[in-house]
């Protein structure tokens, strides 16, 4: 709030008026053991909103030890709710093929936008994002670099990406599932709650860790 005071008092009085700005960083952590192997090779991650921000750190991580250090991991299916295109386009600005130069290059957006990478179900990462509102001429212009991972105007089907991830665990012969999700309240309930309600009919875990932010 004192950032939104101070932003129009700066305006007004010197256009070149600085003023500290301060950003507490991320603290705790993880309530599962994403990072053992011998337990978790399944992961889906539900990001909403801004909530994309811890979640691209991760799987980042999870990107580079599968590809540099031989991390196993079968399957990690990344979801991202966006509202509107623009958050989308501010995410994907990038340098043209910077990801060939750049061998730790992040998986969202530089290894996605890569035409190597053709975001197809038997690809070990897949990602979906879902832009549920926006201008439909902004469309076009995100197809030509998304259109592998794109989807407009609706609004991810959990239940339905749980069931398929948890049936490709149980043929890989693992009987636990990682799902983190980072959004606002009401995706982390339903995510959490379609959680509970499954192992009761698919004989596995899913083991649920959530991102909360507070102002």
């Amino acid at each position: 709030m004192k950032l939104l005071h101070a932003a129009p008092e700066a305006r007004q009085d010197d256009e070149g008026a600085p003023f500290d700005v301060i950003i507490d960083s991320p603290y705790g952590s993880q309530s599962i053991d994403i990072e053992d192997s011998s337990t978790y090779s399944h992961f889906v991650f539900f990001a909403g909103g801004m909530g994309v921000t811890p979640l691209r750190a991760i799987a980042r991580l999870h990107n580079e030890c599968y590809f540099q250090k031989a991390r196993v991991i079968h399957r990690l299916r990344f979801v991202w709710s966006v509202s509107d295109s623009e958050s989308l386009q501010a995410l994907m600005k990038i340098e043209d093929d910077r990801w060939i130069s750049n061998p730790r290059a992040p998986y969202l957006p530089d290894v996605l936008l890569c035409p190597r990478t053709l975001n197809v179900s038997t690809e070990t990462f897949l990602t979906e994002i879902y832009v549920t509102r926006g201008l439909v001429g902004s469309e076009i212009e995100l197809d030509q670099q998304l259109g592998k991972c794109l989807l407009f105007h609706c609004r991810p089907d959990i239940e339905q990406i749980l069931r398929e991830m948890g049936r490709e665990a149980v043929k890989q012969g693992k009987m636990r599932v990682a799902v983190v999700v980072s959004g606002p309240e009401a995706m982390s309930t339903e995510v959490i709650a379609t959680c509970v309600m499954l192992p009761r009919e698919m004989n596995l875990h899913f083991d649920v860790h959530t991102e909360r932010f507070a102002f």
